[in-house]
């Protein structure tokens, strides 16, 4: 909704219900309202200045701190999804090795697994196991620091890959991987052998 049509929308429910206590818990609750832009709203108009001042600093209060709480999460969650593709990526290079688990050598599931202790998350020791963990998302919704599934075995349902999002942009993803062939290696999600067997 645009400030133009919002301002308009408080006026005209200010107006028809002469009741701004009411217009008060509405805008809280249904907009969470930057607190600079609510008082501005009571400055220009006149029939919200009508409200009362302690009530007006309570609502104050709530939504810089629910504001401050909402932008202190999305910064730890920022910094962590940096700790773990940096983590990851620390280990470019590091041969391919089934069942290991250090820079010596070490498979898919040890990759994400060692990105993930970096923030003391810890994950199950196979990529099946891991797709099972957390919360199912679609390709388009693919974030840094999600966890990519990939069935390259002969069961085409079953999980047997498993890479960490790195990078994600209009056209492409970008993942980092333990390659049976190749090592510890990034490559993109729409790669015709990772795009095909993609789950």
């Amino acid at each position: 909704m645009s400030v133009v049509l919002f301002t308009f929308f408080i006026q005209e429910y200010v107006l028809s219900t002469n009741n701004s206590f009411k217009l008060i818990d509405y805008v809280y609750c249904k907009f969470h309202l930057n607190a600079n832009f609510v008082a501005a709203m009571v400055l220009q108009r006149h029939k919200i200045t009508q409200i009362r001042l302690p009530r007006l600093l309570y609502l104050f209060i709530i939504l810089l701190a629910t504001s401050s709480c909402a932008s202190q999460k999305a910064k730890l969650r920022a910094k962590q999804v940096d700790e773990v593709i940096s983590t990851a990526r620390t280990f470019m290079g590091t041969p391919y090795k089934y069942g290991g688990t250090t820079r010596a050598g070490m498979d898919c599931s040890a990759l994400t697994i060692h990105a993930y202790k970096s923030i003391d998350l810890s994950l199950p020791r196979s990529a099946e196991d891991q797709s099972n963990v957390g919360e199912k998302i679609k390709q388009k919704d693919l974030q840094p620091g999600d966890l990519v599934f990939f069935a390259t075995g002969k069961r085409k349902k079953q999980v047997t890959h498993v890479g960490l999002v790195t990078d994600v942009t209009r056209k492409d993803v970008k993942f980092i991987h333990a390659s049976t062939s190749l090592g510890v290696i990034e490559n993109y999600l729409s790669m015709d052998y990772y795009a095909k067997r993609y789950r």
